[in-house]
């Protein structure tokens, strides 16, 4: 029985030795060719105003609403889609700095100098610095084309690639056309375009193609093949994905090899395998030059502490519920198995599938499984993704989505478990690839959805215990793909029969999601507006204001009414209840609610909100609790109403514990809207293009249970409408995913950008409203900004801004530090801020710095620069030095109140001593590069010269010439020893990690090249 990627004998070449004469390549270029260009025309019909410049494909809108920007700027811009907004505060922002760079030094930068005090340009995983496209991007200049041009790039190689492989598997042109647009369509590729993640996942299906041609027939030039794609691979920028595909493409390698282990004309099993992982090996050294510096950072940051405690916090397993689960899921398997091979009694066979399908749904969601499965079908279904009503980042559940070709998927899966004739016929539906395909379909699904026990096996496989492994629906939307392909191509060959079982199969499936959907809702376990998820810490349920008021003592609503009505201009009120927090174990939770925020607006600016527990009737004898003895919580605001775009006003309630913790709920609307109440989840969707959809869908399965056995003309009518269903179902998924801006407003000037970059080379910002500047957009205009957003964070200046800003030590996040007031002013001076932007409460009797068009902003966004009065220049001279190794007391001790850090240091080693009377003496930054920092001194006396960037292996100081050794001052800062008389201190940054991985990935470049050379010689 076969059981690999493709059954065992021909799958579009010949064997090695065959003396027959091979078929010309030229048809199938030419098919390829034209599949290209049909991509390529579909996608550029959803962007047509890019081509002219008139628009860019950028998520940027929040940024020009929401940012330092005069209120007619922003009222121009439409609508954006800011689920998708990375890209804006990560990889344009690199991509522009990496331009600059080059521009200015001559050179690409392997330090990024502009945000976190300095941190790992290429080592961050997520530059993607080499990548064929982005370094091409950063020879460019980064125009701003360069989005529409990647995006379209990323939707045609990904569409190609599928393309190829079905060809490969023996599908016609249509059926592999269509297996192409499924994918390069899909969920994945367009939920996450514009992010490094698709420039790896758009090589899964080449990488697929290399790996069953490299393992059904060995040789060097198609080693070469498979390590060139696994070596672009790993230069895309998205490790975790190159590992779930790369492990992906070893498992279905190997089920190949097991294939063809009984044909003799085939090399031994050995060799093949060999072969296969010595290509993925070669991959890993051309990928060298990225993973080399990301290992490295990787030891110095405070990514796998955090990602540790995350893994180790992670939800409890009820033991029960998952044994539950998986029984229900195997019940579920074996059903569908008896209904796909036309067992009898299919009608037992269906009502258990049925059953287990409830059943097991039902024991998931007791035991961690989110409620994602709609997703598949609808992706709409929690409204427009620029209309948001669900969780944050509802869009990653779409991953898995693949329009109206699900059911397609469904019957070439149904078909291929029946194929019974010969092995080689080139009609044949094949039984190996179907049967892995569904495996793959299967397990990604469940990972997307979190199943319970399959999500604790994969933490337990080496590279997948610290990734996001529901991102391996991009195994599911490859699998749907091919399977659309194979039920087309089987479309007119089934017997009557077939349409009973796929009509049950597909009925039975649907109604026990269905069911389990709203037996969820029913049971309180799915919330009636949106899917909870990690983003939400605990549940808010909105009331009218009236009502709030009657659960609230009297002596409270005159001063609430005064203090939470201060804010100018038409206002909308918000209020509600929630349970008290719960802590980490579900006990009730002993730390006191010490303030709370209102979020809102897409930029989450935030107000403060009374929250106080509720009483009945006002008396504060009857408190209300729940069965369990756990307190209830009112809370009341009010916020400006035109903060709000008119179609949409969802808020989120904040709180900070006494512990420490930051708590966020989930989403609501102001009672007060028309059509605001909870939609009656699930009988309907939210506004938006998710009727169309569902449409689509009906449309395409109605089609194909009509018309299953059509023969001649009807036949191919009916694969024309199936195909044009699929398109309009993917095409309607892609433009409303698709980000559109005016070029005018892709990262805009404005007098608050003018006047931050007057800052000078010593001095940094620090935003307290980080919706209104998220972090590192300063960067795409040449700012310096404290905070940071990469996925790693180096760790001593991690546990500095951490504490400065009072921001808990577990939080991973270093871009959205919090807005209360309590920040260390003097801490923040360390790290060279010299300007807080956005700060709404500051003192009165702080300085603000005066910028252009101040006046012309909306009344409810003032942005207020403030000085700093505790700024320390980047770069200065200290002569006292206080001596702690310990990173904790360390910081404790830069913490005391009464420290002088104008003068003295703390450092990691070195001999204690007070500081000197008088001055130390003066610097100088002269020049400021990516990878260089050239400082003149003017030393009076023995001292420190302190540059308040991160201290970081590879960088090298030389004064006057001659290379002096760095210490670690500060937690996080570089200091070097200094005697009078000398002049310039250069800082340069030169990674040993780099170098060995530039000399492995050239080593690697070169053995390609040999193996090609080979290649072509034979």
């Amino acid at each position: 029985m076969e059981t690999g990627l493709a059954s065992g004998c021909d799958v579009g070449m010949q064997p090695p030795g065959d003396s027959k004469a091979r078929p010309s390549r030229q048809p199938g270029l030419a098919l390829a060719a034209v599949a290209a260009l049909i991509y390529l025309v579909l996608g550029a019909s959803l962007v047509p105003s890019t081509l002219f410049g008139e628009d860019v494909v950028s998520p940027a809108a929040f940024w020009a609403q929401n940012g330092p920007f005069p209120t007619v700027l922003r009222t121009r811009v439409p609508p954006g889609i800011n689920l998708l907004s990375d890209n804006v505060s990560q990889f344009t922002p690199w991509l522009r700095y990496a331009a600059d760079s080059l521009a200015r030094d001559g050179s690409l930068p392997l330090w990024k100098s502009l945000a976190l005090c300095g941190a790992p340009f290429v080592g961050n995983g997520q530059s993607a610095l080499f990548f064929p496209t982005h370094l091409l991007g950063v020879l460019l200049g980064a125009p701003a084309w360069f989005g529409t041009a990647q995006s379209l790039f990323t939707l045609v190689v990904g569409a190609l690639g599928a393309f190829l492989l079905a060809r490969h598997l023996r599908l016609t042109f249509p059926a592999a056309l269509l297996a192409g647009l499924v994918f390069g369509f899909g969920g994945f590729q367009v939920v996450f375009l514009q992010h490094p993640h698709t420039l790896v996942s758009l090589l899964l299906p080449w990488l697929l193609l290399c790996v069953d041609r490299l393992v059904f027939a060995p040789c060097a030039g198609r080693v070469a093949a498979l390590a060139l794609v696994a070596g672009l691979q790993h230069l895309g920028g998205h490790p975790e994905t190159t590992v779930q595909c790369q492990l992906a493409a070893v498992a279905l390698g190997l089920a190949r090899v097991w294939s063809l282990r009984s044909a003799s004309s085939h090399p031994a099993a050995g060799r093949r395998i060999a072969m296969l992982l010595g290509a993925l090996a070669l991959g890993v050294l051309l990928g060298a030059i990225q993973n080399l510096p990301l290992l490295e950072y990787i030891a110095h940051s405070d990514g796998l502490r955090l990602r540790d405690l995350r893994a180790d916090a992670g939800r409890p397993m009820d033991i029960t519920s998952t044994l539950g689960f998986v029984a229900a899921v195997a019940v579920a398997l074996s059903c569908a198995w008896h209904v796909a091979r036309g067992s009898h009694r299919l009608w037992l066979s269906a009502t258990g599938l049925l059953l287990a399908t409830l059943v097991g749904l039902l024991a998931g969601l007791r035991s961690g499984l989110t409620p994602t499965w709609i997703a598949v079908l609808c992706p709409d279904w929690y409204g427009p993704v620029d209309n948001a009503l669900g969780p944050v980042n509802y869009v990653e559940l779409n991953g898995a989505f693949a329009g109206t070709a699900l059911p397609l998927a469904l019957f070439g899966l149904l078909a291929g478990c029946r194929a019974t004739t010969p092995a080689c016929a080139a009609t044949d539906v094949r039984r190996g690839v179907t049967r892995a395909a569904g495996i793959v379909l299967l397990v990604g699904l469940l990972a997307l959805f979190r199943a319970p026990g399959l999500t604790e096996l994969l933490s337990l496989l080496p590279g997948l215990r610290l990734a996001e492994n529901t991102r391996l629906s991009l195994l599911a939307l490859l699998a749907t793909a091919v399977l659309a392909g194979f039920g087309l191509d089987a479309l007119g060959k089934a017997r009557l029969r077939l349409r009973l079982r796929l009509a049950l199969l597909l009925g039975a499936l649907l109604l026990g999601a269905w069911g389990a959907l709203a037996w969820g809702v029913a049971d309180g376990r799915i919330d009636n507006t949106n899917i909870p998820d990690g983003d939400n810490d605990f549940i808010v349920h909105a009331l009218p204001a009236a009502e709030v008021r009657t659960l609230l003592p009297d002596a409270l609503l005159g001063p609430i009414s005064a203090a939470l009505e201060q804010l100018p201009g038409p206002q909308k009120s918000f209020a509600g209840w929630f349970v008290a927090p719960t802590g980490p174990a579900g006990t009730a939770d002993a730390a006191r609610i010490t303030g709370a925020r209102l979020l809102y607006s897409r930029a989450n600016r935030s107000v403060e909100a009374l929250t106080v527990p509720a009483l009945r009737d006002g008396n504060p004898a009857t408190p209300w609790l729940t069965a369990d003895g756990t307190p209830l919580h009112v809370f009341l605001s009010v916020v400006p109403a035109d903060a709000f775009p008119p179609e949409i006003s969802a808020v989120r309630l904040r709180l900070s514990l006494s512990d420490g913790r930051s708590l966020r709920s989930t989403p609501l609307r102001s009672p007060d809207d028309p059509g605001a109440r909870s939609l009656p989840f699930p009988a309907q969707p939210a506004p938006g293009p998710a009727h169309a959809q569902l449409a689509l869908l009906v449309l395409s399965t109605l089609v194909l249970l009509v018309l299953l056995d059509a023969r001649g003309s009807v036949r191919l009518g009916a694969r024309a409408l199936l195909m044009v269903a699929c398109g309009a179902s993917l095409l309607l998924f892609t433009a409303g995913m698709l980000p559109l801006l005016p070029a005018w407003a892709f990262y805009p000037r404005s007098g608050a950008l003018e006047a931050l970059s007057r800052l000078g080379d010593d001095a940094r910002l620090f935003a307290m409203q980080p919706g209104d500047m998220p972090a590192e957009v300063p960067v795409a205009y040449g700012l310096r900004d404290v905070r940071g957003y990469d996925a790693l964070h180096p760790l001593h200046t991690a546990q500095l801004l951490r504490r400065a800003t009072d921001h808990a030590p577990w939080v991973s996040s270093l871009e959205a530090l919090p807005t209360r007031a309590d920040i260390d002013l003097r801490l923040l001076g360390v790290m060279g801020v010299r300007c807080i932007a956005n700060w709404s409460d500051a003192p009165g009797e702080l300085p603000r710095i005066p910028f252009r068009d101040s006046r012309q902003l909306p009344a409810w966004a003032p942005f207020e620069l403030v000085q700093n009065p505790d700024f320390l220049s980047r770069a200065r001279l200290t002569t006292g030095r206080v001596v702690e190794a310990d990173d904790e007391r360390a910081l404790d001790a830069l913490a005391t109140p009464d420290f002088p850090h104008a003068t003295t240091i703390v450092a990691a080693d070195g001999v204690p001593c007070a500081a000197a009377a008088g001055t130390a003496g003066a610097a100088v930054i002269t020049a400021d590069h990516a990878d260089s920092v050239s400082i003149a001194v003017q030393p009076a006396v023995p001292c420190t010269l302190v540059l308040a960037d991160t201290f970081f292996p590879g960088w090298k100081a030389f004064v006057d010439g001659a290379e002096r050794p760095i210490s670690r001052v500060n937690v996080a800062f570089r200091g070097v020893a200094l005697e009078p008389g000398d002049r310039t201190v250069v800082f340069r940054y030169e990674p040993l990690w780099f170098r060995l991985g530039a000399a492995a990935s050239a080593a690697g470049a070169l053995v390609l090249l040999l193996l090609a050379l080979v290649a072509t010689r034979r």
